[in-house]
């Protein structure tokens, strides 16, 4: 577990990377000790209390100062995890379960020490964040990863030199892009040390969703993460203001009902249509024409659609991708009405 890329692992095949899910509208953090040979030599008693004093440390830095932990069955952890967060991610490996308060709890022992963590507050984790990482010593903590419904995704990590933290953001400008200000958002970025690209690595084209990369020292992570969340969240304003011109009237709402009626009865549907469809669907979503509730669902397909995915879940080599992704899309949206 060498990077966050590989949080996803399963019998050795990396199943998708953590950029894969966003856009979420509930909280996960995971958090990957760097310690990874500890396993092997003490027990599993040993690993638990380890683990519990990192989480019992972790709340106390979120000034609750709370520590009442009880432990979950994994039927009632999974029932919290459907609730709450919408993922391909499974805790098969997982030995224990812990709720604390609102706060729900998943410990990997396999080759590693892996805390999962959701709730449903997403709000905390902007100004958590940065705390986070100006304590990453303290906590022996390799890095984390925290997504909110506000920024799609927020990810730190060391870079694979290790003299750099990383933080990546997946954000989506539909308007931005229409109206051809991308660029200037690009040359804005880059200017403070940051990178606009395309979401995924291996596709150059993922029409409006992007991912924002930043770069800063170790010395002042907390103040680096707090620059990084400043320029998010400026970026965001600026995509609400440009949307106020762009996206109106019947045009908008057409484009939006109709990107839900292919997603719920297509038969074929590829990748790049797939991303515009999802897109007219989130800015429905953000201006309150479809219902909020469709952002998990919207996550879930994003999360789902890339051609890796399809191809990794595919078993039947003879069936298309654009055939295995429209009866997920319909599986995924079919529950929505007009």
């Amino acid at each position: 577990m060498k990077n966050f890329k590989s949080f996803f692992k399963e019998d050795g095949n990396v199943l998708f990377s953590a950029r894969d899910i966003i856009l979420g509208s509930k909280v996960s953090v995971f958090l990957n000790f760097a310690d990874t040979k500890f396993v092997s030599n003490k027990s599993v008693k040993e690993e638990s209390s380890k683990a519990i004093s990192s989480v019992s440390y972790l709340k106390k830095l979120d000034g609750s100062g709370k520590e009442k932990i009880s432990f979950l069955t994994k039927e009632e952890f999974y029932a919290a995890k459907e609730k709450y967060f919408i993922s391909c991610r499974e805790y098969s490996n997982s030995k224990i379960f812990i709720k604390e308060d609102s706060f729900y709890w998943a410990f990997n022992f396999r080759d590693h020490a892996e805390i999962s963590y959701f709730c449903e507050d997403s709000d905390n984790i902007i100004s958590f964040l940065p705390r986070l990482l100006s304590r990453r010593k303290d906590m022996n903590l390799f890095s984390t990863l925290a997504f909110s419904n506000e920024f799609g995704f927020l990810a730190a990590e060391p870079n694979r030199c290790g003299n750099l933290t990383e933080i990546k953001s997946v954000i989506h400008l539909p308007a931005l892009k229409k109206s051809g200000k991308i660029s200037q958002i690009s040359k804005e970025a880059s200017f403070l040390n940051m990178r606009l690209t395309s979401l995924f690595d291996d596709l150059p084209d993922t029409g409006d969703f992007y991912l924002l990369t930043a770069y800063g020292g170790f010395s002042r992570e907390e103040e680096f993460a707090n620059k990084t969340v400043l320029f998010l969240k400026g970026v965001k304003e600026r995509e609400k203001e440009e949307r106020k011109k762009v996206f109106s009237g019947k045009e908008f709402e057409d484009a939006v009902f109709r990107s839900l009626a292919i997603l719920k009865s297509c038969r074929l549907l590829g990748f790049y249509e797939s991303m515009t469809l999802l897109s007219f669907l989130k800015s429905g979503v953000d201006a309150g024409i479809i219902n909020a509730s469709a952002s998990l669902n919207i996550s879930q397909a994003l999360s789902s659609f890339h051609p890796k995915i399809l191809s990794f879940y595919n078993g039947k080599k003879n069936i298309s991708l654009e055939s295995i992704r429209a009866d997920l899309s319909v599986k995924i949206f079919s529950q929505f009405s007009f």
